[in-house]
């Protein structure tokens, strides 16, 4: 009897035993069981080199596309429609479609989540790569780059050298794209708009990149901004006896910009039939003129609203922040430093037609219809482009010159 109590006894030990076991190797459960990658409070880190080609970017909201580094040589695909700048909408002559590119970051879903699948920084700026916002080296390879991580004890001086670094300009581009695209394939244009436009003084970005970037903007502002379609505020539904010009005065913006971008239904600014409903722009728009790159830049409202290449005469400004003070069309005389004068009607009138007054000496303006040797003035644009800086900047518009 005894002996089939310490059997039993030995039994009972073992298995208990046998359980302290188990429970000491039994491996630890994930922090965050059932959780889909990237949803522990980080962006999803996984980068696609391969090329998705044939994919819109905008087909619907369930974006599941494949891009390869964003690159000059990406074939773009054609999915937002430009309504043009001024001169082009007075012409009747409407811009081919604007591009969204293919070079673009890619967009996953899982759920009705869509999420970013773009590349976070290298770790060292060396093995950064200068052509391509990823560090792929090849479209059919993938990649899985470190984690952002910001911490609290990164000094001031550290982190704005961070922030003007070609990398962590190239990846914040990367990241905003992605959101651009998700917004774009919502219909949400001025959004993916407003997501992009502080990019546009990134000049750190290489051509290529900033040329994708740009066919962006372009084409977001040209819909947003440009065309009929009333993407910024409600339509103005003009009452009686109401002009152009009233209407113009009431949103703070050039009278020229609302009768070329409602053309179809104002020939005379001085007739308008009540009840019409106009595409109207809150303005004032404003211009940022970098004097090293020769680009000025249009914004209204914190939006990009387009960019014009200039030249610098013999008259350069000085950097500072200007107000547009004066406006005239074919009728501004050009006085030079060395007392020459050349009538406003004279082919060789270095103003061409067009010009804009910051007050002084400085002035943004055209360009003679007869080549010059050298270039007169103070900041010079080509005959088209000074027409569209001339309908768009009104009285009182700022202008910031710097370099």
């Amino acid at each position: 009897m005894n002996t089939l109590k310490s059997a039993a006894l030995l039994v009972v030990l073992l298995v208990v035993l046998y359980a302290v076991y188990v429970a000491l190797n039994k491996p630890d459960p994930p922090e965050h069981a059932g959780a889909s990658p990237g949803e522990s409070g980080s962006p999803m880190i996984e980068y696609n080199g391969n090329s998705g080609a044939g994919s819109t970017g905008a087909s619907s909201p369930s974006l599941t596309t494949s891009y390869d580094d964003l690159g000059a040589a990406s074939a773009p695909s054609r999915a937002v429609r430009g309504g043009g700048y001024p001169s082009q909408l007075d012409s009747g002559a409407m811009p081919p479609p604007t591009t969204v590119p293919s070079s673009a970051p890619a967009l996953t879903t899982s759920g009705g989540l869509a999420r970013s699948t773009y590349e976070s920084p290298a770790d060292s700026p060396a093995s950064a790569g200068t052509a391509s916002l990823g560090s792929s080296s090849s479209a059919g390879s993938s990649s899985v780059a470190p984690q952002l991580e910001m911490t609290p004890a990164a000094s001031t001086a550290q982190a704005a050298a961070d922030a003007a670094s070609p990398a962590l300009a190239a990846y914040a581009l990367r990241r905003d794209l992605a959101e651009a695209e998700q917004l774009v394939s919502e219909g949400k244009f001025r959004m993916a708009l407003a997501k992009l436009s502080p990019h546009y003084s990134q000049t750190e970005l290489p051509a290529d990149q900033r040329a994708v970037l740009f066919s962006w903007l372009d084409g977001l502002a040209g819909k947003v901004i440009y065309s009929r379609e009333h993407l910024l505020t409600a339509a103005h539904q003009v009452r009686k006896g109401e002009t152009l010009y009233d209407v113009a005065h009431q949103y703070n913006v050039e009278y020229r910009l609302l009768q070329n971008i409602n053309s179809r239904d104002v020939s005379d600014p001085l007739i308008l039939v009540p009840a019409t409903e106009l595409k109207v722009v809150p303005g004032p728009f404003r211009a940022d003129v970098n004097l090293t790159t020769g680009e000025l830049t249009l914004l209204v409202n914190e939006l990009y609203a387009g960019r014009f290449p200039f030249t610098v005469g013999d008259q350069p400004p000085q950097p500072g922040d200007y107000r547009v003070i004066d406006k005239r069309s074919q009728q501004k005389t050009y006085l030079g430093f060395d007392g020459r004068m050349i009538p406003a009607n004279d082919p060789a009138n270095p103003y061409g037609g067009w010009w804009i007054s910051l007050g002084g000496e400085v002035a943004i303006h055209g360009s003679p219809a007869t080549p010059a040797s050298k270039t007169l003035g103070c900041i010079s644009l080509s005959p088209n482009d000074a027409k569209d800086v001339y309908g768009i900047v009104s009285i009182g518009s700022e202008i910031k010159i710097r370099r």
